[in-house]
C-alpha cells in the first residue's frame, strides 16, 4: 500500500471525479472494478468501457500528489506538531 498527501493548493485536481476506489483481484494493473460511495451505499461499477475514465482521474491526482516520501515525512511532521500541542495542554 501507498499513502500520498494531496496538497490543499492542489485541490483542482481532487475535483477529477467524485471519491472512487479501484480494485484488482488479480495481478492486474489496471482496476477490474470501480466502487463508488454514495449517501446510503457503495455502487460497484464493473464495466470496462468506464474504466478508462477512472484509470485517468486516479494518474491524474498521483501526478499531483506528493511524493510516498514526501508525504511520510509531511505525516511525520502533523503527528508530531499535534504531539507537541497536546503536552503543552
Amino acid at each position: 500500500m501507498t499513502i500520498q498527501v494531496l496538497p490543499h493548493a492542489e485541490w483542482a485536481a481532487a475535483r477529477v471525479s467524485p471519491a472512487f476506489v479501484g480494485l484488482s483481484y488479480a495481478r492486474e494493473t489496471s482496476p477490474e472494478v470501480i466502487v463508488l460511495d454514495t449517501v446510503a451505499n457503495c455502487v460497484i461499477l464493473e464495466d470496462r468501457a468506464i474504466m478508462p475514465g477512472y484509470v485517468h482521474a486516479f494518474d491524474t491526482l498521483r501526478s499531483a500528489s506528493l511524493t510516498p516520501r514526501e508525504s511520510e515525512a509531511f505525516i511525520r511532521r502533523t503527528m508530531d506538531n499535534v504531539a507537541l500541542e497536546n503536552e503543552e495542554l
